[in-house]
């Protein structure tokens, strides 16, 4: 894609209204399209799956909450890692849960974890309150994911333990945010399409038992500096610290 064909927007759809040759937009996105940005039939837009599709599109019909495209090609994208990033974060307030998933979307992860720790700040109740947390929590990654031109949103997984998040999900490099960690990952070696985790603390930091918890299953301390740091800044951090060390930014 040109340098002009990154000035415009991303539209959503899920895989499920995308068919050979045609898409559909519905509800939300299909009034951003028409409403709130005034494209008519016959207009070109983009539309992403959120599965790694992009698709180059014409308007071909408007109804009230729906907008039928034809698919035109399925440019090549370059904004997604080469890699798997996997961010787990201790529970801390709910918007700062949700700023951390917006920005670290924008900066690549693939999934994310809120994790339930000892020192949790707020946690997710069971039911219907824990599927409006999450159902909120994808919206904010959708719009992260096209502001920033990515084609995947990060899978949202619910609150769950470090024991058994790892009992059911395997890395090819664990690490953690922790003072008195290892300033760098220097000995360490990463490749392209392996699966990478990454840990931070809620603002109590991690206890003493997940701490041990963590080393026992392969997790590899890094240090973020001599400050100490909020959740939400620290998460970031160890982001960008580790597509630094990639060459990814």
């Amino acid at each position: 894609m040109s340098m002009l064909d990154h000035l415009t927007t991303y539209f959503y759809t899920p895989p499920s209204l995308v068919k050979q040759d045609t898409l559909k937009l519905k509800d939300e996105e299909a009034k951003h399209a028409t409403v709130v940005l005034r494209n008519k039939k016959g207009k070109t837009i983009y539309v992403v799956d959120g599965v790694g599709g992009l698709y180059k599109c014409k308007i071909i019909g408007i109804e009230h909450n729906s907008v039928k495209c034809e698919v035109l090609e399925t440019p090549a994208t370059f904004s997604e890692l080469p890699f798997n990033i996997t961010l787990a974060v201790g529970m801390v307030r709910q918007k700062n849960m949700e700023l951390i998933l917006d920005q670290a979307t924008q900066l690549g992860i693939s999934q994310f974890v809120p994790l339930l720790v000892d020192f949790n700040v707020f946690e997710f109740k069971s039911g219907d309150h824990q599927s409006n947390i999450l159902g909120r929590l994808e919206k904010i990654a959708i719009k992260a994911m096209k502001q920033s031109l990515r084609t995947r949103f990060p899978v949202i997984h619910p609150a769950i333990t470090i024991d058994e998040f790892f009992k059911e999900h395997s890395f090819d490099l664990k690490v953690y945010a922790d003072l008195d960690g290892f300033p760098n990952l220097k000995s360490h070696t990463f490749e392209a399409n392996q699966d990478l985790f990454l840990a931070v603390g809620p603002e109590g930091g991690f206890s003493s038992r997940e701490i041990v918890l963590l080393r026992e299953w392969g997790c590899i301390p890094l240090m973020l500096g001599n400050r100490r740091l909020r959740t939400e800044t620290a998460a970031l951090a160890l982001l960008t610290k580790i597509l630094f060390w990639l060459k990814e930014i």
